[in-house]
């Protein structure tokens, strides 16, 4: 019977584990059947539920012991019993730059996705708690333990991130609030740069994704952002400022995949740039989406439908709820679900429910 194998490199991104520890692991015998017939190894897909790790802590995959909590841990490996395990997919949604809608997409990205029967986290990482505002949390006045952040800054493995039901179907929420600005420095001091993707693997096969709304800095957050996530989206408003700073975008991704290059992580994949805030009916902002088309060929990244700028956008955040519940008959309702078509095509089965 013909044996299907893995490249270490799709272990680790399956099982969320460093491809040295595993190279290592292979050189010991501790996986089973695992054979370097040229110069790399090459494990079968049905030895996945036998692998045994050692006792280690969260951050170990990255060369830096866990600083706080408990100095031994038996890392959990999602169940690898069929080829069909639900791990989700980690998506960032990255831009130093304040104002170009981040946050809105977030709201309005997850939101579609739940409505098409996925199970959706939406993080939000930044101080200012703007997301959690969005969907109605009112994080400014909830106790510090309800932020998403807390187990993860303060190192407690015995608690999971905590996530927050919406109200809305398949739809949760992880809040930040002022707390994460104490809680980055406690991060900066524990030199853990893989903290938050060991949290994330206790919650990462109970959903279909995981979003986060990164914060508009290049701040020890997003450093952990994007060593646990596995994909990029990146907004860019179609105002001249916005794509000017498209280019410096472009060398904090490539600052973050040499991080991972060198700590044998696999390389963030970007799924497209978005443009947000267009406003169709302007030449000027015509222009600005022709530059952002021509910016993605250059960097090779896929462009993907531009949301337009409509009042009932912004208000959707006034009112706390996501747009399609505000407006359902918003145009901008529509650019987001070709932007989510793009990206996931429904199946044939999905689209006669919609």
């Amino acid at each position: 019977m013909k044996r299907n194998y893995l490249t270490i490199s799709q272990v680790a991104q399956k099982l969320s584990l460093g491809a040295s520890t595993l190279r290592k692991m292979c050189l010991n015998q501790a996986i089973p059947d695992a054979v370097k017939p040229g110069n790399q190894w090459l494990i079968p897909l049905d030895s996945l539920e036998k692998i045994t790790l050692p006792n280690q802590s969260r951050g170990w995959e990255l060369g830096k012991p866990r600083a706080r909590g408990r100095t031994e841990n038996t890392l959990e490996v999602p169940s690898m019993r069929n080829a069909t395990t639900k791990i989700a997919h980690k998506i960032a949604v990255f831009n130093q730059a304040g104002g170009v809608g981040k946050t809105t997409f977030v709201r309005d990205f997850g939101y579609e996705l739940s409505r098409r029967g996925k199970k959706t986290l939406i993080v939000d990482a930044d101080p200012q708690g703007t997301l959690g505002v969005f969907m109605g949390m009112e994080p400014a006045i909830r106790p510090e333990t309800d932020s998403f952040w807390h187990s993860v800054y303060s190192g407690n493995e015995t608690q999971k991130p905590k996530v927050l039901p919406t109200g809305y179907e398949n739809l949760f929420v992880g809040i930040a609030n002022r707390d994460l600005k104490r809680g980055e420095l406690e991060l900066m001091d524990s030199e853990d740069k893989g903290r938050l993707r060991g949290f994330l693997r206790d919650i990462q096969t109970e959903f279909d994704f995981l979003i986060f709304d990164c914060p508009p800095s290049i701040s020890e957050i997003t450093v952990q952002i994007l060593f646990a996530v596995d994909s990029l989206i990146i907004p860019v408003q179609t105002e001249a400022k916005a794509v000017v700073a498209f280019g410096e975008v472009q060398v904090e991704i490539a600052k973050a995949q040499k991080r991972r290059l060198n700590l044998d992580l696999p390389k963030l994949q970007v799924l497209g740039v978005v443009p947000t805030m267009y406003k169709g009916q302007t030449i000027i902002s015509q222009h600005h989406l022709r530059e952002t088309h021509e910016l993605c060929e250059a960097f090779g990244y896929p462009p993907l439908p531009a949301i337009r700028d409509f009042t009932k956008v912004s208000a959707a955040g006034t009112y706390r709820v996501p747009l399609m519940v505000h407006d359902r008959n918003c145009p901008a309702n529509r650019d987001m679900e070709q932007v989510v078509d793009q990206l996931f095509p429904p199946c044939p089965q999905q689209t006669s429910k919609m």
